[in-house]
């Protein structure tokens, strides 16, 4: 298989807001560094990595979660002054364990194909995750329902199809900017969880360059998902019962074994 030549670069990045999550070292972070840029865009101050450029930045948004969706959805304007061919976004809780993703962006984006993305491991609509955001409490219940309701009145079928926003493998072309300013516009104006609309605006863009892997979002070819863990530096006790306090807060259940992402 032809690789991507190496004057093709690639960025590799996420976006912690919050306390939500701390940034994970990759396993091979030298063999990364090779062939990609690995960039984390954050307000914490705290924030260090050995493999990240730490990129500090003033937010956008007092939602932290929205300012997360900022990057994730918009890498065209975020990386606007650079001459990267392709992007990969990846949610903090990844390990990534790859050691080459030139190679796996070679197997799964063309001229195309614009972007790659992982199915829902249990679910294949977004009604269903509609409701799995209403027991988790994952945003406002008024914002779900005027949702859901707009959705079925434009007629997005049941039984469509639902992917993983967590890990995107993207190019850097028209195609995939239009998705991701609608995607963009769902969230910002709807709500900010961003797997209720991607297959809405994949269907209503009438978007064909999709690839869904059939991939364990758990471990896969380009690392493990890890549980979300705070990142608080000093404070005792807190951290210790950050997870309790957050499920006795949210309503989280341990009973779903797939829940929305974050």
């Amino acid at each position: 298989m032809k690789l991507i030549r190496k004057r093709k670069k690639i960025v590799l990045y996420t976006a912690i807001f919050g306390w939500y999550d701390h940034l994970r070292e990759p396993l091979f972070p030298k063999e990364l560094s090779k062939e990609v840029d690995l960039i984390c865009f954050t307000d914490n101050k705290d924030l260090k990595s050995k493999s990240f450029k730490i990129k500090k930045v003033k937010r956008k948004f007092e939602d932290p979660t929205l300012e997360n969706r900022f990057y994730k959805l918009q890498p065209h304007n975020v990386f606007k002054d650079k001459t990267y061919a392709y992007n990969i976004y990846v949610d903090a809780h990844y390990l990534i364990t790859t050691k080459s993703v030139q190679q796996l962006i070679s197997e799964h984006l063309n001229t195309e194909i614009s972007l790659a993305s992982i199915k829902h491991p249990e679910r294949d609509c977004i009604y269903d995750e509609f409701k799995a955001c209403h027991h988790y409490n994952m945003d406002k219940p008024e914002k779900f329902n005027a949702q859901e309701a707009f959705y079925r009145k434009e007629g997005f079928p049941e039984h469509l199809g639902l992917n993983l926003g967590g890990l995107q493998f993207r190019r850097f072309d028209d195609k995939i900017t239009s998705l991701l300013n609608f995607w963009w516009h769902e969230v910002s104006t709807r709500s900010r969880r961003d797997q209720l609309s991607f297959n809405y605006a994949v269907w209503k863009l009438d978007f064909k360059a999709l690839k869904t892997l059939d991939w364990n979002p758990e471990k896969n070819p380009f690392g493990q998902l890890k549980k979300h863990e705070p990142f608080i530096k000093e404070y005792g006790p807190l951290k210790k019962n950050f997870h309790k306090l957050r499920r006795k807060i949210f309503g989280y259940s341990k009973k779903h074994k797939n829940p929305p992402s974050k």
